[in-house]
């Protein structure tokens, strides 16, 4: 028996295609994993723990993003009232007077000066306001005033002092303070600013 490929070529043929096709119906028909597929499945699994992660990072920068609102309203209880600088310039004025009489000296001027110019580039949500006052005062009620400036419950800083002696044998002083207070830019103030 002489065997001939000559003769059994379309015999060979025909085994090989109907291999390939019950392998191809195989692989439709039952999910059976011969290594090519895990690498689809631990991608997803990856995805799933990022996607795990990142809404657990959510919630914890929800909890921080709550918290420091919270913090920036406490701090802001210390910003001047009024919805316009120039509100917030007359509530300033009034907290200058009731220190400078709550300390027994006189005020004899105050005018409220121009905003400093906001940097164009990165704009501040907040307004200086600067007050200058001029009293007429001895040392002690000269200490009590700065005391009381720091002290306020509204921030307020002082960005020039000038202090002449008036009446040596007195002990009077003629004190000339810049106090600067801040107000929270509104819509309105922001427009008139730009």
């Amino acid at each position: 028996m002489t065997f001939y490929i000559q003769q059994r070529r379309p015999l060979i043929l025909l085994v090989i295609a109907s291999i390939l096709l019950v392998m191809v119906a195989l692989n439709f028909l039952l999910p059976i994993d011969l290594g090519g597929g895990g690498g689809e499945l631990a991608g997803k699994e990856m995805r799933i723990v990022n996607l795990e992660q990142r809404l657990a990072r959510k919630g914890v920068l929800q909890q921080e993003f709550l918290e420091l609102s919270r913090q920036l309203a406490g701090a802001e209880t210390g910003l001047l009232n009024g919805r316009t600088p120039a509100l917030a310039a007359v509530d300033l004025q009034n907290r200058l007077t009731e220190l400078v009489t709550g300390t027994g000296a006189a005020m004899t001027s105050q005018r409220v000066l121009p905003s400093p110019r906001q940097n164009t580039t990165t704009p501040s949500p907040y307004v200086e306001i600067p007050v200058q006052i001029a009293a007429s005062l001895t040392v002690r009620q000269l200490k009590d005033l700065l005391y009381g400036i720091s002290a306020s419950p509204v921030f307020m800083q002082i960005r020039e002092a000038e202090v002449r002696v008036v009446k040596q044998e007195e002990g009077i002083l003629l004190a000339t303070l810049t106090v600067s207070g801040v107000m929270p830019m509104v819509e309105e103030s922001r427009e008139g600013a730009q």
